[in-house]
């Protein structure tokens, strides 16, 4: 998926789908030679040198590494990885970001005046401790950038259609971000048997609690000086596109366009990738 949003842009905007592999890294060979062959060759794909890349070990927290051309690296599970951090920035030309996700909102933020991008990692924990916000003082500290000047894009993660939390977390939450919605959900069948003698019903009503995480986002980024925001509405949970699928015999099929942890629990953990650069 080709990102084309940032006006006056010089910059390569990426977000890799199902179809084309799992990009994880998890530092076990058994799973990582395969993710790592399948962003080499996304990379190679849209014309990027893979030897340019930086990506991000994350931990769903708010570090913010800044970043340059690799001088002497360490090479880490085959590609070059920044440990324990959430949100990269660079001013460098020539070199790509690199984060992966599986529900959470990768964040683009570029500023075309002072040449310089990010790419964030935006979860519900990274969102609570105010990684996007962090990364922007980040900006304006180190690159002097001025936020009426950054262009920021919400990438596709998952959807308050398909975000639900346990109360506790939805308290955690500025409250107009969260919808409460009253469920009849049915009963277990032990509970059902027990009470047979009393009732009929075979349900009750509880609460469950949703969040709109990109407009979490959205209104944290304003709050930061931003104004020139486009926000992907595109569900990673529910979305479903068109794929080729590449088994013979070669044919087409509607399947679901992106990983979604939520949706498949699956283990290891399978994601797509976010790419930034400045060409």
């Amino acid at each position: 998926m080709k990102i084309n949003i940032f006006e006056n842009s010089n910059v390569v905007a990426l977000m890799s789908e199902k179809m084309d592999g799992s990009m994880r890294l998890h530092g076990h060979a058994e799973y990582d030679k395969p993710a790592s062959d399948n962003r080499k060759a996304y990379f190679v794909k849209h014309g990027i040198n893979p030897e340019r890349v930086i990506g991000a070990a994350l931990v769903h927290g708010n570090h913010v590494e800044i970043v340059s051309r690799p001088r002497n690296p360490k090479l880490v599970w085959n590609d070059y990885l920044v440990e324990r951090t959430d949100s990269l920035i660079t001013g460098d030309k020539g070199i790509c970001l690199a984060i992966t996700a599986a529900d959470c909102s990768p964040v683009y933020l570029w500023d075309p005046v002072q040449g310089v991008i990010a790419l964030v990692h935006s979860g519900w924990k990274g969102t609570l401790a105010a990684v996007v916000p962090h990364t922007i003082e980040r900006m304006v500290e180190e690159f002097n950038c001025s936020p009426p000047d950054i262009q920021a894009y919400i990438g596709p993660g998952i959807q308050k259609c398909q975000f639900q939390v346990g109360r506790e977390i939805a308290e955690r939450f500025p409250h107009q971000f969260v919808e409460e919605r009253v469920l009849q959900v049915p009963l277990s069948a032990a509970i059902q048997a027990k009470e047979s003698d009393t009732t009929n019903d075979t349900h009750e009503r509880v609460k469950k609690y949703y969040v709109d995480l990109p407009a979490v986002i959205d209104w944290q980024l304003k709050g930061r000086g931003i104004s020139k925001i486009a926000c992907e509405t595109m569900c990673t949970f529910c979305n479903k596109g068109i794929a080729t699928l590449n088994a013979p015999p070669q044919k087409s099929e509607i399947a679901y366009r992106w990983f979604s942890f939520r949706r498949e629990k699956s283990d290891p953990l399978k994601t797509q990738m976010a790419v930034f650069g400045m060409k």
